[in-house]
């Protein structure tokens, strides 16, 4: 009977150790191997899912409470099912499960995901489906702690420091983990990592309720600057000329210069991955963005201002470099779309991805407030388009449903916005012929030759349609941020923002006639230049200053701590959490919190 009583205990002791050591294993092997740099995540969530089970399971060894094993058989079994379920919604969302995916989960699966998968009421199959799975595993756990109703028998020594270690561990390693990614939770921004310890899990959960449920209160306004830092932003022309009434806009507003504004921001397209300004890329790898960078105007010291895609499109429609629940406050809404929106302009969005994958067409809607959104279930539903890619629709499929949209808007004003994803890891190469592939061996320089051809292709024809394109007519050609993945032709350290292109494809090129194209700006800066030429009015929430305006330098942000600051006679880094060391330094954090004061 001892022999039996032992075996058993030993037993659940075993399962549970095992429960939680595959879901750690899981979570080990997916964050070891995303290739994002990301290493402040190893190893913490192996012993991180351990946390919840041990703090259950050590009281149920020790007062032999069958509640408590229960609970810790439970939350051990929690931790794969999220393990093993964002695999297989990874899987069903986006790619192939192959090691690539794998690589990439950690970086672009969040729970949120769930929907891309199973629709809007996924959960009406998920709760019962985990009721009977969590059942079948409480029923079994009953029936192994019926048989052995002995108490008074002290946990073995072994066993003791066994799980004193893992605790202890568990507990520094979720500690450790609050701390690599608190500047994220302060943010309210969801990186999409789902594979987190589960009491991060909860509290993701539980900070999204709240969210949902409680209105925010409205931002503070501007802080007060140090009067010499004010002086040297005003000599670096940092702030724009305001009127000495309150309401701190432009004198005037301009007269509108352009009646139909098209933005293309496509993914991740460094300035160094053209032809022309790296000859080190493969001869004929972009030809079409190489004669366009001759051909228009275009600017060679146009830097990224913030990364990854969704800070990247605040700072593009917002003017502003984050890109959090924040920017849902009046103070902080003002965005191109809702600017052109006043000047009379039909506002659209353009993505080929699931509009559920990261919550994108709700928050989309409320931080950035287009007219209209096309997200991947809205080409399926107006134009039969199925998924084509790996993450949604390929870029020509994207750019054919785009022109369908504009044509039958083109009697309009209209100012619209293209995000594009062929050229986002794994790389999509549509339609690349036999001869290019051997041109072209590798998969990124195959995805990036077909989304310049693509490209090309959509510009022509919006080109050959003369009530699209004409004198009041501007084509944007832009990336949503500078690379951050794919094969190292940079031949940079790290992937800190950097230059993306910024080509103004238009008839009307009398409007860039002062336009200096070694001009240092970044994508806060186009906002501005936009808005201008809307004939709409500059808001006091714009961080940046149109292109056309005296200030000579690029202010980025990167992994919410640092800033950096490009101009001819200069490139600083700042940490915002430090002293700065110098004046200029001093002056540009505090620009910063003048638009952050918290």
């Amino acid at each position: 009977m001892r022999f039996r009583y032992y075996l058993i205990r030993s037993a659940s002791v075993l399962l549970m150790l095992v429960l939680t050591l595959v879901s750690g294993l899981l979570a080990l092997t997916i964050s070891n191997f995303t290739g994002s740099g990301h290493v402040q995540y190893f190893p913490w969530p192996l012993f991180g899912d351990a946390l919840v089970p041990l703090l259950l399971f050590f009281p149920a060894l020790l007062f032999r409470s069958r509640l408590c094993a229960v609970g810790a058989i439970i939350s051990s079994f929690i931790n794969i099912f999220l393990r093993i379920t964002s695999i297989i919604i990874y899987h069903e969302a986006f790619m192939p499960l192959n090691f690539q995916s794998v690589r990439l989960l950690l970086e672009h699966s969040g729970h949120y995901a769930l929907r891309a998968v199973l629709g809007e009421f996924y959960y009406l199959w998920l709760i019962p489906l985990s009721v009977l799975i969590v059942s079948g595993i409480v029923y079994s756990c009953l029936v192994v702690w019926r048989t052995s109703r002995r108490k008074g028998r002290r946990l073995p020594i072994l066993w003791s420091i066994l799980f004193a270690i893992l605790l202890l561990l568990s507990a520094v390693s979720n500690l450790l983990y609050g701390m690599a990614v608190h500047h994220t939770d302060a943010q309210e921004f969801y990186t999409g990592h789902l594979v987190r310890p589960l009491p991060f899990i909860s509290v993701d959960y539980a900070n999204d309720a709240i969210h949902t449920m409680i209105p925010q209160p409205a931002a503070s306004g501007p802080g007060r600057m140090d009067d010499a830092a004010l002086k040297t932003l005003h000599e670096l022309h940092m702030f724009a000329p305001r009127n000495p009434d309150a309401t701190g806009e432009l004198t005037a507003p301009p007269q509108a210069v352009f009646d139909k504004i098209i933005v293309v921001a496509v993914e991740s397209l460094d300035l160094a991955y053209l032809r022309a300004v790296n000859p080190k890329m493969p001869e004929g790898i972009t030809p079409n963005l190489d004669r366009w960078m001759t051909e228009f105007p275009a600017l060679t010291n146009y830097f990224a201002a913030s990364q990854p895609t969704s800070w990247a499109l605040s700072s593009l429609l917002l003017s502003r470099v984050d890109y959090t629940r924040e920017c849902r406050s009046k103070e902080k809404n003002l965005s191109l779309f809702t600017i052109a929106a006043t000047q009379g302009y039909f506002c659209a969005y353009f993505a080929p991805l699931s509009g559920i994958f990261g919550d994108n067409r709700k928050i989309y809607a409320e931080i950035f407030k287009p007219r209209v959104q096309y997200f991947l279930e809205e080409w399926s539903d107006r134009f039969g388009l199925s998924r084509s890619c790996t993450w949604g629709i390929s870029d020509p499929e994207l750019y054919d449903g785009v022109l369908k949209v504009l044509r039958q808007q083109r009697e309009k004003r209209l100012f619209a916005l293209i995000s594009t994803m062929d050229s986002h890891p794994p790389y999509t190469a549509s339609g690349i012929s036999e001869a290019d592939k051997l041109r072209f061996p590798t998969p990124f320089l195959q995805a990036l030759h077909t989304t310049d051809r693509h490209l090309g292709n959509f510009v022509r024809s919006v080109m050959a349609d003369k009530e699209l394109y004409n004198e009041r007519t501007l084509i944007v050609i832009t990336a949503d941020h500078s690379a951050t993945h794919g094969e190292n032709y940079l031949k940079r350290p790290d992937f800190t923002p950097a230059r993306i292109p910024l080509i103004f494809i238009t008839p009307n090129l009398g409007v860039f006639q002062k336009l200096d194209r070694k001009k240092f700006a970044s994508s806060i800066d186009l906002a501005p230049t936009l808005t201008a030429w809307m004939g709409g009015v500059t808001p006091t929430s714009f961080m940046g200053r149109d292109l056309f305006s005296p200030k000579n330098l690029a202010f980025c942000w990167m992994n919410g701590d640092r800033i950096f600051v490009h101009a001819p006679d200069c490139h600083i880094e700042v940490d915002v959490n430090k002293v700065p060391a110098t004046p200029r330094e001093k002056a540009f954090c505090e620009f910063f919190r003048r638009y952050y004061p918290q």
